[in-house]
């Protein structure tokens, strides 16, 4: 969430503006994301006061008056609600990512179908960790300064720490799991996917089928026999592929194809299951930039 809201602000509508006066829902993402918070990290420790540099770029230009004020109340808003908001979060989180723990603990064949909230649990309970961090020490003067405090911290912090050592102990059954998954499952609505595709070109099409062939090729056997996966290639072609499909004029348009998007987005995040289950950790648990 946090990444998205960089974004947002950060680096779309700072620089490209123009689309929240004229595209309603644009604008809508826009002041759902200045409601989120007042502060956003750029590197390392420096952070930006989200709404005052809006309405430096905003009172600059011509026929954005209305924007002004909408960042001003956008600002108010969070101002006074999100301080309560994020420590409800966090105190629910607490005892949501102990329940998980103690469930995937006690059942860590649960780890493979359920990986997937093992990863949102993290990426939340983090991105609540960075908020507070950031806020904290630009504590905004309201009358509820205990909002920026947390005395529990450090119990968020723990089961984030042996969520993800227990996904990290039991990479095998995670790998198993999903390697049946990607052979038997991926492999056949990708195929379905593709062939009720109505324009295909040559090289594209060897692309789409070297996925296919590529997935219906895994084994149960490899997990068993330790082999090390390696889907680099295949995740370099779905980019490949994105790159050639999204040009101006390309016989084949990806945005005409959704689902095949999302097929392969899915798939993506499946093969990364197997091969590369400590990225994924990483990126949604780390906090060294505290």
């Amino acid at each position: 969430m946090e990444v998205m809201e960089r974004w947002i602000i950060s680096i779309c509508f700072l620089l490209c503006p123009t689309s929240v006066n004229t595209h309603q829902p644009s604008l809508e993402l826009w002041r759902t994301a200045l409601q989120s918070g007042l502060y956003l990290t750029l590197i390392r420790g420096e952070v930006l006061n989200i709404h005052k540099v809006s309405e430096e770029v905003y009172d600059s230009l011509k026929g954005y008056g209305k924007r002004i004020g909408d960042i001003k109340e956008c600002r108010e808003h969070a101002i006074h609600n999100n301080g309560a908001l994020h420590r409800q979060r966090r105190g629910f989180l607490r005892g949501a990512l102990k329940e998980l723990f103690n469930i995937l603990e006690d059942e860590p064949g649960l780890l493979g179908p359920k990986a997937l909230y093992v990863f949102m649990a993290l990426s939340f309970a983090r991105d609540e960790v960075l908020w507070l961090a950031r806020h904290s020490e630009n504590m905004p003067k309201n009358k509820t300064p205990e909002d920026y405090v947390d005395n529990k911290l450090a119990e968020l912090l723990y089961y984030m720490v042996k969520l993800k050592a227990l996904a990290a102990k039991h990479i095998y059954v995670i790998q198993r799991y999903h390697v049946q998954y990607l052979a038997q499952f991926d492999a056949m609505v990708l195929k379905d996917t593709i062939q009720n595709m109505f324009v295909c070109p040559e090289e594209e099409s060897i692309l789409t089928s070297s996925f296919v062939s590529s997935l219906s090729a895994l084994s149960i056997k490899q997990v068993e026999n330790k082999e090390v996966f390696d889907f680099r290639p295949l995740r370099l072609d779905w980019l490949r592929l994105q790159a050639y499909s999204s040009v101006n004029k390309a016989p084949l348009a990806i945005k005409d194809y959704p689902d095949l998007a999302k097929v392969m987005n899915t798939i993506q995040f499946h093969t990364k299951l197997v091969d590369n289950l400590g990225e994924l950790l990483h990126e949604t648990s780390e906090l060294s930039m505290l």
